[in-house]
């Protein structure tokens, strides 16, 4: 069902929130295409050498550390040659990595919880049945736990 217990409570609430996906989404899609190849690659390299799962955060922790700066540095470079030279155009986009990085984790997460409680509504309209099955279950739960 892909379905949280908040959302389950927060049911008759309006989902709302689409509006400011709708309008974040440019950066969002900024964030995810400079983000995307430096975290595709580290994540390449973690799954590649990963033998043993304690050693996953140190391999994901120094293919990070490579793997960002040298691709970061590589966009940098290719976006200070689509601009000319032109050094305003470079640091704005250098100053945008963060920002636009931090939105598109945000977006991802909003997106997630909007698909997650809008499923919840659905449910509770189409499947009555099985939604009261679902609160009722819930509701023991409560119930039990102290």
């Amino acid at each position: 069902m892909k379905i949280s217990d908040l959302a389950t409570k927060n049911v008759g609430q309006p989902v709302g929130g689409l509006a400011a996906l709708v309008a974040t989404f440019p950066v969002f899609l900024l964030g995810c295409a400079t983000h995307f190849l430096p975290t595709f690659v580290a994540k390449k390299i973690t799954d590649h050498l990963n033998g043993d799962f304690h050693w996953v955060p140190t391999y994901k922790f120094t293919a990070g550390v490579v793997t960002y700066p040298l691709f970061l540095g590589l966009q940098i470079w290719g976006v200070s040659e689509l601009a000319g030279g032109n050094g305003w155009l470079t640091w704005a986009y250098v100053l945008s990595i963060v920002p636009t990085g931090l939105v598109a984790e945000w977006w991802l997460k909003k997106w997630q919880h909007w698909q997650e409680r809008r499923r919840a509504s659905v449910l509770s309209r189409k499947q009555k049945a099985r939604w009261d099955e679902l609160t009722d279950l819930r509701r023991e739960i409560l119930e039990t736990c102290p």
